[in-house]
């Protein structure tokens, strides 16, 4: 739900 990787990574649930 948070970015980690990047600002939209297909490996983490980022919803920025």
């Amino acid at each position: 739900m948070s970015c980690r990787e990047g600002p939209m990574s297909p490996q983490t649930e980022t919803k920025a």
